[in-house]
């Protein structure tokens, strides 16, 4: 196992340097992936396309190494929780994370809640209406 602070960089760099990439080749046919030496990141969409208002889906999957795991939004004794910094085109918005329930991932003394194997972390995004109400909310 790594160190905590080399831990710590690596788990921050996946979770918020790393979907740029993913978002931009969102785009595509194919979906968007990240692979790291210790798991796989796609960003997946319940919809093919989308309409003005309405709202849908999109998850960012880890698929975690054997013996390695993610954290939770409540972490626990040690880590942080992946976050999504999120560059929208106007106005879009997208809901906080609706994290899944925790797995107890005891290391040494320490208590941690997060995630091994796999993890789906969904968020709502809502694409903008129209033109009339952009303008309306400025």
């Amino acid at each position: 196992m790594i160190s905590q602070p080399s831990w710590l960089v690596r788990i921050t760099f996946v979770a918020v340097v790393l979907l740029v990439p993913l978002l931009a080749a969102a785009t595509e046919d194919t979906p968007a992936s990240l692979t790291t030496p210790h798991l796989t990141a796609s960003l997946v969409s319940e919809v093919e396309g989308i309409a003005p208002g309405q709202p849908f889906w999109v998850a960012l999957h880890f698929d975690i190494i054997p013996d390695w795991h993610t954290y939770w939004q409540n972490a626990g004794d040690s880590g942080n929780p992946p976050r999504i910094d999120w560059s929208l085109p106007p106005g879009f918005s997208a809901s906080e994370i609706h994290w899944p329930y925790p797995q107890r991932l005891p290391v040494g003394p320490l208590m941690n809640y997060g995630y091994s194997d796999q993890a789906m972390l969904l968020v709502e995004v809502t694409p903008q209406i129209g033109r009339a109400s952009c303008r309306e909310r400025v």
